[in-house]
């Protein structure tokens, strides 16, 4: 697909449709397979539609604060590809994977995704500082704004928040498209003829294999429709491939198509080995100390969604957990998601590390909504969790979005802590700003406000997208000089999102073969 460079105005802050490619829920059986959306081939023609699209959730896509497609954080390719950019917009994406799962596209496999992306490095904030101007004696480390930006205009919070979330939003974003071109190949090669009935299984390895090429081998492929869940049809995808720096990826979907826009479903990918640094910072060079045991772990993500309607409109909540677990335990729950607790509570970070974790709970028509993100760098489950909550609304006029973020730490509270054991204690806020390396910061404009290592005061910061469609700082509601709050916990006026509440729940992780 050709990029072109379009300024949105009134893009999404992250949306997350949860509908199959069918449209009204999908097929549910044999008997239903001509349900599917035709798909459209070259020259406007109809083209024959591909009956396994129903186990795929066409509309799933994330994109975090997107700004213009041909430009935003650098991460695009210099060719044309088949696949949407990790920076491209929600509907850039949703378009791109409709036209590979109808098993249209020219490539089902891209290239493009077996590549190593680029991040930008985002320096106005620092999780141990905020956006507290932070300088050492060495003037080795240097974080922080004096404008409350990231250097470009930009509102801090939003750039870096856009640059943490990137890595989840890169892996969504090959696993779908394994999924996908794998679905697609199976068009193209007849054997997409027909959804299979509960039990069955299609082996799909080989044609996906042929797809691949040299860019991977393909270890296992498959789509198997397992046993309904609340009188709804239950498909799983999986498929491992091996790259030739040899990094392994398995992918699984467990998708389920209801009724009207009503969907849910739980993906989950590990990948181990290779040289692709996946998590909170890169593997330690060869001969190098790894305190982490990074060699060891598997990197592992999982992100479960569901997708309702309340009061005549739809809405939509998700949460992606990450982590890297060491590969001595099994890093997943049964139904698929990443299992915090499969280490015990003492676990050291050569056990568990780079734990992440991000919920979004949003009206898609209006992106209006809720987004959390939350990280514990160690494994320890009472290191207080570093994040940001965001309250994101959307003017009714113009669809330009504007809203606030709050930033700092909990209160002995880790990730781990707050899912394993949930209360209004363990609720996963800020409550304090803690800046640990207070003292070593000789910054000449260091932030009087921070007084020590910690405190019982949060960061806050609003913004709005101007004409441009640029996510700027909203200097009518934050008024300060340094272009961020630093305020009392209790003045924080935003709350955590919802976490789904429609869960696709059973023994999804390794069922019974058929």
């Amino acid at each position: 697909m050709k990029r072109t460079r379009t300024i949105f105005a009134a893009v999404s802050l992250v949306v997350l449709a949860a509908t199959s490619v069918t449209g009204c829920g999908g097929s549910s059986s044999k008997d239903d397979k001509d349900d599917a959306t035709p798909a459209t081939g070259g020259g406007g023609t109809q083209a024959t539609p591909n009956p396994l699209a129903a186990a795929f959730p066409g509309s799933l896509a994330l994109s975090v604060f997107p700004l213009d497609s041909a430009t935003t954080l650098a991460l695009n390719t210099a060719d044309e590809t088949e696949v949407a950019p990790p920076s491209a917009t929600v509907s850039e994406k949703i378009a791109a994977n409709a036209r590979v799962v109808s098993g249209e596209a020219e490539r089902c496999f891209d290239p493009s995704l077996f590549r190593r992306w680029r991040r930008t490095t985002v320096n106005c904030y620092e999780f141990d500082s905020d956006m507290n101007p932070f300088m050492n004696a060495n003037n080795t480390k240097n974080f922080g704004t004096k404008d409350g930006t990231n250097g470009s205009g930009e509102a801090c919070l939003v750039a870096f928040t856009r640059d943490q979330v990137q890595d989840a939003v890169q892996i969504v974003d090959q696993a779908l498209g394994l999924v996908s071109g794998m679905l697609c190949q199976a068009k193209k090669d007849g054997l997409a003829t027909e959804l299979p009935d509960v039990g069955e299984k299609l082996d799909l390895a080989m044609t996906a294999g042929r797809a691949t090429g040299a860019e991977a081998t393909v270890r296992s492929g498959s789509m198997t429709r397992l046993a309904d869940a609340d009188s709804r049809p239950v498909y799983k995808s999986e498929i491992t491939i091996a790259r030739p720096d040899g990094e392994t990826t398995t992918v699984n979907l467990v998708h389920s198509p209801g009724t009207g826009d009503e969907s849910s479903g739980n993906l989950w990918v590990s990948s181990s080995g290779g040289t692709r640094p996946i998590g909170n910072g890169p593997t330690p060079p060869n001969g190098g100390a790894d305190s982490n045991n990074t060699a060891n772990k598997n990197r592992v993500m999982s992100i479960n969604y569901s997708r309702t309607t309340e009061s005549g409109a739809p809405r939509i909540r998700y949460e992606v957990r990450r982590a890297q677990i060491v590969n001595t335990v099994e890093a997943f729950t049964d139904s698929g998601l990443v299992n915090y607790a499969a280490v015990g509570q003492n676990a050291a970070n050569s056990e568990i590390h780079a734990i992440n974790y991000v919920a979004f709970d949003l009206n898609p028509e209006t992106n209006a909504g809720k987004l959390a993100y939350w990280q514990n760098p160690g494994g320890s489950y009472n290191e207080s969790a570093r994040g940001f909550l965001f309250d994101v609304v959307a003017d009714a006029t113009t669809g330009e979005l504007s809203g606030c973020g709050v930033s700092g730490a909990t209160a002995n509270v880790s990730i781990r802590k707050s899912l394993a054991e949930p209360s209004t204690a363990n609720t996963l806020k800020p409550v304090r700003y803690l800046h640990p390396f207070a003292a070593q910061n000789v910054s000449p404009d260091k932030d009087a406000r921070y007084v020590g290592s910690e405190g019982p005061k949060i960061t806050k910061q609003c913004f709005k997208q101007n004409s441009a469609g640029v996510y700027a700082i909203d200097t009518a509601v934050t008024t300060d000089a340094a272009g961020y709050s630093v305020i009392e916990t209790d003045a924080a006026g935003v709350e955590p999102p919802r976490a789904p509440d429609k869960k696709l729940e059973g023994s999804f992780r390794a069922p019974p073969t058929p």
